[in-house]
C-alpha cells in the first residue's frame, strides 16, 4: 500500500533541508490519532537527518540550533537516538 492510500494519511511534506518528499508522514497505528503530528512536534528527515518541527499547516520547517540547544535534554536525547539509529540503517543499507 503506497503512504497516500493509507486510511491516515494526512498529506506530503516536503523537508527544507533536501527537499525530499516525506509522503510516509501517517499515523503509524491506524486509528489511533494521538500519533498524527501536530503543529510543533518534532521529526527528523530519513533523508538528509535534519530536525525538523511541524508548523501550523503541517508544513515542515527547519529547527535552527538556538531552538535545539532550548529543548530539554531528553528531547535532544531522543532526537540524537533518531539521527544514530538512522546512521546506522543508511550505512547497513550501503553495506548490503
Amino acid at each position: 500500500m503506497k503512504a497516500k492510500d493509507h486510511p491516515d494519511y494526512f498529506g506530503e511534506a516536503i523537508c527544507p533541508g533536501c527537499k525530499a518528499s516525506l509522503d510516509c508522514s501517517h499515523c503509524v497505528s491506524p486509528g489511533d490519532d494521538k500519533l498524527r503530528p501536530k503543529p510543533k512536534d518534532l521529526t527528523v528527515c530519513v533523508y538528509c537527518l535534519t530536525v525538523l518541527e511541524y508548523g501550523h499547516e503541517l508544513e515542515l520547517r527547519k529547527v535552527s540550533i538556538d531552538k535545539f540547544v532550548k529543548l530539554s535534554a531528553e528531547i535532544q536525547g531522543q532526537l540524537m537516538s533518531t539521527i544514530k539509529t538512522l546512521q546506522r540503517m543508511k550505512k547497513e543499507k550501503n553495506e548490503n
